[in-house]
């Protein structure tokens, strides 16, 4: 019983965070947490901050890479196929989720699913883009089916 209380606690604290007002420890608990869900052994690499955008980004990649094929594979972050890239706005100490690339849909899917829309289905997501928008109350989540892969974007921005 107590195991059950505690995961309908967790399940209700992730999704109802409001991923609008966050500070920067709560924005690295949520990228390590989206590399916990994705489906994939990746490793968290490095946070970087942008020198031309007020943009904070976690990169996570594949353990299997040597140093030069990450910063290979790293040259067009958005278009990396073993990495993933999780983007904060922020401003004045206050971070937003911006953004996630993975390269399929059943990488993002768990992501999805615990933090936008907990009655997702897979089956309904690829059928129509009406089943990719948050269910979050005063939220504008989208997914997004790319050539490049599958993106969680934050248009609340």
């Amino acid at each position: 019983m107590k195991s059950l209380l505690l995961f309908i606690c967790l399940s209700v604290f992730s999704f109802g965070q409001d991923l609008n007002q966050l500070d920067s420890v709560q924005a690295s608990q949520i990228a390590n947490d989206f590399n916990n869900l994705n489906q994939k052994d990746y490793k968290f690499y490095k946070a970087i901050k942008s020198k031309q955008r007020p943009i904070l980004g976690f990169i996570f990649v594949d353990p299997t890479l040597s140093e030069a094929d990450v910063k290979d594979d790293l040259r067009d972050i958005r278009n990396c196929d073993k990495c993933f890239f999780v983007e904060f706005w922020f401003k004045d100490n206050i971070y937003r989720y911006q953004s996630t690339t993975l390269l399929s849909l059943e990488q993002i899917y768990p992501i999805w699913k615990k933090y936008f829309d907990p009655s997702a289905e897979v089956t309904k997501i690829e059928q129509s883009s009406e089943n990719r928008k948050s269910t979050t109350p005063n939220t504008k989540f989208v997914l997004y089916d790319r050539l490049d892969g599958w993106q969680i974007e934050n248009l609340k921005m």
